[in-house]
């Protein structure tokens, strides 16, 4: 930690953090009375379930985490600052699950479909499954990854992929920070074997 006539930088992070390490530098400095915040880190091989749980965004993604931010923003407070961000962030997870939901199962109950009758009911059983969460499922995936550019607090990615057994899941959209807001559109293919 070093202070600076503008504010404070915290620098040269290099720490351990849910079972994983986070290097990289924050800079947080006070030029004409605004905050700015500019963060450079990278994150590897976290237990991203735990951190997610941690930080309070979501308990329904797990598996190995590495990450990347490269981001600046500035406000009067930390809402304004985070409204601002701009600059690159990426994420992949690995040898994980996304939690509450059975989509390979789904997709296996379709293909199993003899009659072509049943293929209208199973395909609404499975929408109605997606409305809602049940923690005793879980789509296991061996990655699921993005990037992202932000300008002025959207994260904008066309790259989000997931791999998981018997399906491969596109997709491409934005991620509203000051809308609190995500408009995102996902292919799902069925692959036809493991």
């Amino acid at each position: 930690v070093a202070a600076t006539p503008n504010g404070v930088t915290l620098s040269e992070i290099d720490t351990k953090l849910f079972k994983g390490t986070a290097n990289g530098r924050i800079a947080v400095t006070n030029p004409s009375g605004r905050l700015a915040v500019a963060a450079n880190l990278q994150l590897k091989g976290l237990d991203g379930h735990a951190l997610l749980v941690a930080v309070g965004a979501t308990d329904r993604i797990a598996g190995t985490l590495n990450a990347t931010a490269n981001l600046t923003g500035s406000g009067n407070d930390g809402k304004a600052i985070q409204n601002s961000l701009n600059g690159t962030a990426s994420f992949q997870f690995a040898n994980g699950a996304l939690r509450g939901y059975n989509l390979a199962g789904m997709f296996r109950a379709i293909g199993d479909i003899k009659n072509p009758l049943e293929i209208v009911q199973q395909v609404k059983k499975a929408v109605d499954s997606l409305n809602r969460f049940d923690a005793n499922q879980k789509t296991d995936f061996s990655e699921l990854s993005a990037s992202f550019r932000a300008t002025n607090g959207v994260f904008a990615t066309n790259d989000l992929r997931m791999t998981a057994p018997l399906i491969r899941v596109e997709g491409r959209g934005t991620i509203s920070l000051p809308a609190s807001a995500v408009d995102m559109g996902l292919l799902v293919k069925a692959v036809p074997t493991l």
